[in-house]
């Protein structure tokens, strides 16, 4: 229906969801070996989540506050 509208943009928006939902559900599947790749570092660790934390604060901020602005056009933050 988003496509015969022509509204191109909600459709790939929902598309990436899908994707998303797809690759995740399959990287959750049992015995996935994505994952058992990940069960001797850090995962589950308090190392490990604090590192994600940082990284994903870092790609935030990135982000919000460059990457919106110069690939959208509009700074959320002035």
């Amino acid at each position: 229906r988003l496509l015969a509208w022509q509204q191109q943009a909600p459709a790939l928006f929902l598309a990436g969801f899908m994707l998303t939902f797809v690759l995740l559900s399959a990287l959750a599947l049992p015995g996935c070996a994505a994952l058992s790749l990940l069960a001797g570092s850090a995962f589950g660790t308090l190392a490990g989540t604090l590192a994600t934390v940082v990284v994903g604060v870092l790609a935030w901020a990135a982000f919000a506050f460059w990457a919106h602005g110069a690939w959208i056009g509009v700074r959320p933050f002035g």
